[in-house]
């Protein structure tokens, strides 16, 4: 006797070969024959017993194959003991029969579709680490216009105490701490100088300045139009996923500073880098706020 134990609900019609009128495993030599008894259920494992004889290694391989070809156990292990087979494998949640490409339809249909679990990407689709930071640094660039668009320069420039930072230093800081970050850890130059961003800015400190460090009178020094620091802004991002596009994972794991115990990797420090920003992009944001609550922008 063929037992099949706790298969999916919508699979339990398609156990047998061909003959589902009698339940007769019809590819199974005579001596196997038998009919199938099938129980429907949710659990989570499907077990197969067959008791039968299987004291030669042709038999076994005979029942293996006819058992096989019924029930598609994945990743089985097969144990004979005392004339009874035992094959285990985990649950699948939905077969779905489909024919291979060409080929025609087999008498039994048994692709199984891998149940998906909370947070699995769909479209069989894994997350990867790249993955993860292309949609991490792609919030940042909306983060910031959000923060920036729209408003004059007197807001740009607006501070809610004498040594508070500004909206229009918190854009172009996220900005040049991104683009000078990025660039050193790849090799590349940086869009500031490159692309001429530096000269439209026109600001008072040398090109190599990001923000780091700097005092209260040199935020009051940074100021320009929204359009100006958006643009220098998106052409950052637009740099930063051209570099995460160019990647692979064994990349982030190479090290890029060693001054740090344990030396910072190109994925630690890409992290590191778009938190940053963000970081500042969200404080742009409640100065905006604050100002359009205040009547000041």
């Amino acid at each position: 006797m063929l037992t099949v134990g706790t298969p999916n609900r919508r699979c339990a019609s398609r156990v047998t070969r061909s003959n589902r009128s009698s339940g007769e495993l019809s590819s199974t030599p005579s001596r196997w024959s038998a009919r199938t008894r099938v129980r429907s259920s949710w659990s989570a494992s499907v077990v197969v017993k067959v008791s039968s004889p299987c004291s030669s290694p042709a038999s076994r391989r005979d029942l293996l194959t006819s058992i096989t070809e019924c029930c598609a156990p994945q990743g089985q292990e097969a144990v004979c003991t005392s004339g009874t087979w035992t094959f285990a494998r985990a649950r699948r949640d939905a077969c779905r029969p489909e024919a291979a490409p060409g080929r025609e339809r087999p008498a039994v249909r048994r692709r199984c579709q891998r149940r998906r679990t909370a947070g699995h990407p769909r479209r069989g689709r894994t997350v990867d680490a790249i993955t993860v930071l292309e949609d991490l640094f792609g919030r940042i660039g909306p983060t910031a216009t959000r923060a920036v668009d729209g408003l004059g320069e007197d807001a740009l420039t607006a501070r809610v105490d004498p040594g508070a930072n500004t909206i229009a230093w918190l854009a172009w800081h996220l900005a040049r701490g991104q683009d000078a970050q990025v660039a050193g850890a790849v090799g590349r130059d940086q869009v500031w100088t490159r692309d001429g961003w530096a000269r439209r800015f026109d600001l008072p400190f040398d090109d190599g300045a990001t923000g780091y460090g700097q005092s209260a009178d040199d935020v009051a020094r940074v100021r320009a139009r929204d359009d100006l620091l958006l643009g220098y802004v998106h052409a950052v991002q637009v740099e930063s996923r051209d570099v995460l596009a160019s990647l692979t994972a064994d990349d982030l794991d190479r090290v890029v500073d060693e001054a740090w115990d344990p030396p910072v990797t190109l994925g630690v420090r890409l992290v590191s880098v778009a938190v940053d920003a963000l970081e500042h992009a969200g404080q742009a944001a409640y100065l905006r706020g604050v100002l359009e609550r205040t009547g000041r922008a």
